[in-house]
């Protein structure tokens, strides 16, 4: 059995309560309701829904998204030295370069951030990218 909610934080309502098999996508569910996102809205979202289409359709709607980025999502930024050919033309392989993200984020103590304000993921679309360092023994559970 799977349980998908939506919650509206600044209210306390249940937006969407759906029961189903556990067998079922979870992202398929992202999507459908990426197509009722609103103006400003926050979209916080499970990795289990991480889908590029979804964040474009909920940028579209004027909204707002956070998400962990999935371990196979390549992140690229446009290489200022492009490569040419003898003849001149601009070798294309050479247009964007991999950001490795594991080295920013041995870099970053826990807690602190850093803005990657233009990136591409898959090469094409364009994001804006806010990484932080949240360690496992820095999340605690009551006070």
């Amino acid at each position: 059995m799977k349980i998908q909610l939506e919650y509206e934080l600044k209210s306390g309502e249940f937006l969407q309560v759906e029961v189903g098999l556990g067998k079922n996508n979870d992202g398929l569910y992202g999507s459908k309701r990426a197509k009722t996102v609103e103006m400003n809205d926050l979209c916080i979202r499970d990795l289990g829904y991480f889908c590029l289409e979804d964040f474009e359709e909920i940028e579209q709607r004027g909204a707002f998204y956070v998400s962990r980025l999935k371990l196979n999502v390549r992140v690229y930024e446009q290489n200022k030295e492009v490569e040419q050919f003898k003849d001149g033309r601009v070798k294309k392989q050479s247009l964007y370069k991999e950001i490795d993200l594991e080295v920013i984020m041995n870099r970053l103590q826990s807690g602190e951030m850093v803005e990657l304000p233009e990136v591409y993921l898959g090469l094409y679309k364009k994001y804006g990218f806010l990484f932080t360092n949240l360690r496992k023994n820095r999340v605690r559970s009551g006070s």
